[in-house]
């Protein structure tokens, strides 16, 4: 609000009427509810159809899990115009929670033999790419597109854990 948003609170974000009227006059909706909520945007991409929104871009940042592409199809049967952002996962947030990492040990925990190629990228660079993106192109170029960004590419959970830091 300091730098001249307009803060509107909304009660429950299930409640299509509530967020319409919320929504009244936006152009673009940027979803970024996390893995738990994730059904939640329908309800949002429903009011930002009624509310007149041109472009919702579903939280699809972070890994991609099937429950992203179900949800994105619920989003796409109601008619509203679509951006995606594949972006890997969040490499300034990766290391606290899904790996237990154990700094003292020098231990990680990893799923499989740690060989499997990921790509990352930080979550200050996908915004600065989201908004990039929304404010160069055209409304044209965004509608029902994919983008993707990667910060790192092609990098193991084995070589991450090779990389010394001074």
């Amino acid at each position: 609000a300091s730098r001249g948003a307009t803060i509107i609170p909304v009660a429950d974000f299930s409640s299509v009427p509530d967020v319409t009227k919320a929504l009244a006059g936006v152009e673009v909706v940027i979803s970024v509810v996390g893995a738990p909520a994730l059904q939640l945007q329908v309800p949002v991409a429903e009011a930002a159809k009624a509310a007149g929104v041109q472009l919702f871009v579903p939280s699809d940042f972070g890994l991609n899990i099937d429950a992203k592409i179900s949800v994105y199809d619920e989003i796409r049967s109601l008619g509203i115009s679509a951006s995606r952002f594949f972006t890997g996962g969040f490499s300034d947030w990766f290391w606290t929670s899904p790996l237990n990492l154990q700094v003292k040990s020098g231990s990680v925990e990893s799923g499989g033999d740690g060989n499997a190629e990921i790509s990352f990228t930080s979550r200050p660079d996908i915004a600065r790419y989201v908004v990039y993106v929304l404010t160069t192109l055209s409304p044209g170029e965004t509608k029902n597109r994919i983008f993707r960004i990667e910060g790192e590419r092609s990098v193991s959970l084995l070589d991450l854990c090779f990389i010394v830091v001074p």
